[in-house]
């Protein structure tokens, strides 16, 4: 009896194991379209700043922030 039981248990776990790994992978996915997202949108703000400066006829100075 002990060993079905034990044997159900395991087989549970790969089950929960496999759907966290999935959700994981739907999670680093996601992260990934993100991080990307995040790039584009600093880019686009940094084109935007040096539209303006050239619209008023200044210079930006250093475009290299830490």
């Amino acid at each position: 009896m002990t060993d079905s039981v034990e044997q159900r248990n395991i087989l549970t776990l790969h089950e929960v194991i496999k759907e966290q790994r999935d959700k994981i992978n739907i999670l680093i996915e996601g992260l990934a379209k993100t991080n990307n997202n995040l790039a584009i949108v600093q880019a686009d703000v940094q084109n935007t700043k040096q539209m303006i400066a050239v619209l008023k006829g200044i210079g930006m100075g250093s475009t290299v922030h830490n």
